[in-house]
């Protein structure tokens, strides 16, 4: 099954592109300290918000 392997290689290399995007989105919360002053809800909010604009912030 040719194509079960390549779609399964296919999404381990995306994991590991997530979790490195992860890592370094964490070290830089973790470096602003906007968690911190404003409380992950806000930061999530905020991360939507830059993301996909006022329709999808949670108004």
């Amino acid at each position: 099954m040719v194509g079960g392997a390549a779609s399964r290689e296919r999404r381990a290399a995306l994991q590991a592109k997530w979790e490195e995007v992860a890592a370094e989105f964490r070290a830089a919360i973790e470096e602003s300290g906007l968690q911190a002053e404003h409380g992950s809800y806000e930061l999530g909010r905020a991360i939507r918000k830059a993301a996909y604009g006022e329709d999808y912030a949670g108004e």
